[in-house]
């Protein structure tokens, strides 16, 4: 009888191999995660839409632009305070998701 129970309580499932492994999120989802969390006038922004904008940021960081100059050049096109400042947020979200090299690098 004991070695029944050893084969059966052998047998049960959630052992460490089953369990279930949690996907590590893309940075592309974890941007739009954490725009959707951050900056509630966002949300009614299309995804694609928003990862064109982070990856634009990334792209003129990674082009050698400085975080001062991208922040003062969109703050002019921005046409309002509060557009620059939602634009500011989304592209510091960026920075961090989609490219935190750059800040390793210096941008």
């Amino acid at each position: 009888m004991g070695a029944l129970a050893l084969i059966v309580s052998g047998c049960s499932h959630g052992g460490p191999e089953e369990e279930q492994m949690t996907p590590t999120p893309t940075r592309e989802e974890l941007f739009i995660e954490r725009v959707r969390e951050t900056v509630p006038e966002a949300r009614e922004v299309d995804d694609t839409d928003l990862l064109a904008y982070g990856e634009a940021t990334c792209k003129a960081l990674e082009g050698g632009v400085s975080i001062e100059e991208l922040a003062t050049a969109v703050g002019r096109e921005a046409g309002s305070v509060e557009v620059a400042a939602i634009l500011g947020q989304l592209g510091g979200i960026a920075t961090i998701t989609l490219c935190p090299e750059v800040l390793e690098n210096g941008g």
